[in-house]
């Protein structure tokens, strides 16, 4: 009942299709390792994987994401005081990139090249749309079935694609890359795209 209370919104989409993957993945790791994640049941995986998703902090090299407790507080703002890094020994360093007052909150970014859309899907909030650095939308294959079969190989028939303005993201070039080698043009594929849903 609540979830009519969103449609048309394609968020409602994007609710069943993280839904069906997190019961997929639940599955995948129950049939690996079923003696040690016999007790994690659906609820508690997701609630795992959002931990992951929005409190730690990518580190390039061996370990990618790292816990790093009391700085996984600090919230994002359009124009952050400060800024975060690791060294090169794996230290945690936090800088002010402006003054910051006594009892100011100390602020960072959660990636300046996020659109509301990602900030809302990631962390669940949204910035006042004249701070939104980009836009982005993404296509579900269900909502473009057509376009995919005319431009795209059967193997990729199942993939998302972020579009983006400020960016390319990595889906959209594996589309793109898709398209070529199956000896379509790109740009007519991003064009039908466009127009399909305009």
């Amino acid at each position: 009942p609540a979830r009519r209370l969103f449609l048309p919104s394609p968020e409602v989409h994007n609710a069943d299709w993280n839904l069906a993957a997190f019961r997929e993945a639940h599955a995948a790791v129950l049939k690996v390792a079923p003696e040690r994640c016999n007790r994690i049941d659906l609820t508690r995986f997701v609630q795992a994987y959002l931990v992951l998703l929005t409190r730690t902090f990518d580190r390039a090299g061996a370990l990618r994401h790292c816990f790093v407790p009391v700085a996984d507080m600090m919230n994002h703002s359009f124009a952050p005081n400060a800024c975060w890094t690791f060294t090169d020994s794996g230290d945690f360093v936090v800088k002010a990139t402006q003054a910051i007052g006594a009892g100011e909150e100390i602020c960072i970014s959660y990636g300046r090249e996020k659109s509301n859309v990602r900030l809302y899907r990631t962390y669940g909030f949204t910035m006042p749309p004249e701070h939104e650095p980009c836009c982005s939308f993404r296509v579900w294959p269900s909502k473009a079935r057509s376009v995919y079969r005319d431009f795209l190989p059967e193997s990729a028939h199942r993939k998302s694609i972020d579009l983006e303005t400020g960016r390319v993201d990595s889906t959209t070039t594996s589309a793109l890359q898709a398209c070529a080698t199956r000896g379509g043009d790109p740009a007519a594929f991003l064009r039908a795209l466009c127009r399909h849903f305009l």
